[in-house]
């Protein structure tokens, strides 16, 4: 316990409820009677949006070590491996914690038998971050979509031959959706690509699972409100 009115107790008190049944302004994040984030990781399948924890320069540091520390556990545990996806690359990885995180996701996770990918709209977007070599150096598979923009430089980083860099800038001319794969051995310098054809018409009336944005997250939530735990069956 800290005495009334000392610098510790009045910084503590944000994070707490007090003995009046005040809640500080975080109490709610971090003074639970059980850890949910824990539970909830063991599930097979675990979304987690990070946007308003990082907003906030206050709790997006404790946040962060806490869901990299259920991560980190969870997967040390796991006998079955795992799969990490971090979309929206380039907004987290402006948070200096988030960008540390990273880095030992990278390093690390595969000797625990994890996959981790990220996702960037800009290319350059990772080379922007300061992490570009520590990721690059443990990335063995890349995909990359048709970018008629892209200017001399923009993939640079990524040390693509020149067959790779024409389809990027000119597409699959009229072929269809198509992404370029690119596999890589770092330690023995072996690569092969494959332009892929990632075209989900063919799927018919099942394409419907695989809707993203707002109005398919409006749809989904209103079934929700609708039909409760049963809304899956009226997608």
């Amino acid at each position: 316990a800290f005495s009334r009115g000392t610098p510790s107790r009045k910084a503590m008190s944000a994070w707490v409820r007090d003995a009046d049944g005040e809640e500080g302004i975080y109490g709610r994040v971090f003074n639970s009677p059980h850890d949910s984030l824990g539970s909830v990781l063991d599930s097979f399948m675990v979304g987690i949006n990070m946007n308003e924890a990082l907003s906030d320069p206050v709790l997006a540091p404790p946040i962060i070590a806490h869901i990299s520390n259920a991560i980190s556990k969870v997967a040390s545990r796991s006998a079955s491996g795992f799969n990490i996806f971090i979309d929206e690359g380039a907004n987290l990885l402006q948070n200096d914690g988030f960008k540390s995180v990273v880095q030992v996701m990278f390093r690390e996770y595969r000797k625990l038998n994890g996959v981790v990918g990220m996702a960037f709209q800009d290319p350059e977007a990772l080379a922007k971050t300061g992490i570009a070599d520590a990721v690059l150096q443990n990335v063995s598979t890349m995909f990359f979509f048709p970018n008629a923009m892209a200017g001399p430089d923009t993939y640079t980083p990524y040390n693509l031959n020149a067959e790779q860099l024409e389809f990027i800038n000119k597409g699959s001319e009229g072929r269809g959706r198509e992404v370029l794969v690119v596999k890589r051995d770092p330690a023995t310098g072996w690569e092969e690509s494959v332009i892929l054809n990632i075209d989900l018409a063919p799927l018919g009336d099942a394409v419907r699972f695989y809707r993203a944005g707002t109005d398919a997250i409006q749809q989904m939530e209103a079934l929700q409100q609708q039909w409760g735990e049963e809304w899956r069956r009226h997608l």
